[in-house]
């Protein structure tokens, strides 16, 4: 029978002896672990001095109330069209909220600030001049050579574009964040930028342009509904399809008198925009922290490395 106890015993030896062999070869080497921590330190700080310190703005927004009577608007007309043996479901129509969400996503919340020029140059200040009122292309050494490998690597070199409304829809894309819960119908919209003031004025801005534009989009619809409805209420002589007009006609005139007021249409604001105290990014300690991490674990694959190199020479 074999005796399988002592081979345990013998593996977990050998363990103990590699640990052990490990622990002593760094401690010889640590003045490699030592110098390079401090060094992954000393870049970290650097970095601290030249980073750029960013704030978090940050606004909440629920379901506004009109947006139940956007989507009643949808009831009342699948009703009427259920009269000429058409079928309409409520579901199938997505409520101004949802809208709103996905406008934040696609070009739409791009297309209602494209036209914002304070929005425009503070958002690609790079590339803004002051003296000639508009944008220009910024031309820098490190541009022409990263140009130069990519024509040398036969990779696409794209000229340079004015910022348009797809360049502002990549800015939202990569500057937005959008933080939805499952449990709550609360949504928390943020953006962070070097400057408070512009981070809160951006997120303003961007709601309230985007509600803007999908209200003015559902009245424009809501008036072509009752002008519709107006013109077949002259036409139809049937008691029953008279009366669905009728209904269908009030609903849209109620839908437009409420989205007409001053009120949220899709969105509404839980509380105003937020401004964080203090910089949210780079944070220093983590900075810090990830840097003596680094450096640890650099610094001991280094020794390791100068100690197995070593004993490789040291071999006839």
């Amino acid at each position: 029978m074999n005796n399988q106890p002592p081979m345990i015993s013998h593996q977990t030896d050998d363990v103990e002896i590699g640990l052990l062999d490990l622990i002593q070869t760094l401690w010889k080497k640590r003045w490699i672990v030592v110098g390079i921590m401090i060094a992954c330190i000393a870049v970290a700080i650097f970095y601290l001095n030249i980073a750029t310190y960013k704030y978090t703005a940050e606004l909440k927004v629920t379901p506004s109330q009109l947006s139940g009577a956007g989507s009643s608007n949808a009831g009342g007309l699948a009703g009427l069209a259920s009269l000429a043996g058409v079928h309409l479901s409520k579901d199938s129509t997505a409520t101004p909220f949802e809208l709103f969400m996905e406008g934040l996503k696609s070009g739409l919340a791009a297309e209602s600030l494209v036209h914002d020029r304070d929005i425009m140059k503070v958002a690609f200040q790079a590339e803004w001049s002051e003296s000639k009122g508009g944008f220009v292309e910024r031309k820098s050494l490190p541009g022409n050579i990263i140009r130069a490998v990519k024509r040398g690597l036969g990779l696409p070199v794209y000229p340079w574009k004015e910022p348009n409304a797809i360049r502002l829809q990549n800015y939202i894309q990569e500057n937005v964040k959008i933080t939805e819960s499952p449990k709550s119908p609360v949504v928390t919209i943020s953006f962070s930028h070097k400057d408070p003031v512009f981070a809160k004025k951006f997120l303003t801005v961007l709601h309230e342009s985007l509600d803007n534009q999908l209200r003015e989009k559902a009245l424009i619809r809501s008036t072509k509904y009752i002008s519709y409805l107006t013109n077949q209420l002259q036409k139809v002589t049937v008691a029953e399809h008279r009366a669905a007009l009728a209904d269908a006609l009030s609903e849209q005139e109620k839908f437009r008198m409420t989205a007409s007021s001053g009120l949220a249409y899709a969105a509404d604001p839980f509380g105003t925009v937020t401004v964080s105290l203090n910089p949210t990014s780079p944070r220093p300690a983590i900075v810090i922290i990830l840097s003596v991490i680094l450096g640890l674990v650099l610094g001991s694959l280094i020794a390791l490395a100068a100690s197995w190199m070593r004993k490789e020479i040291a071999l006839p």
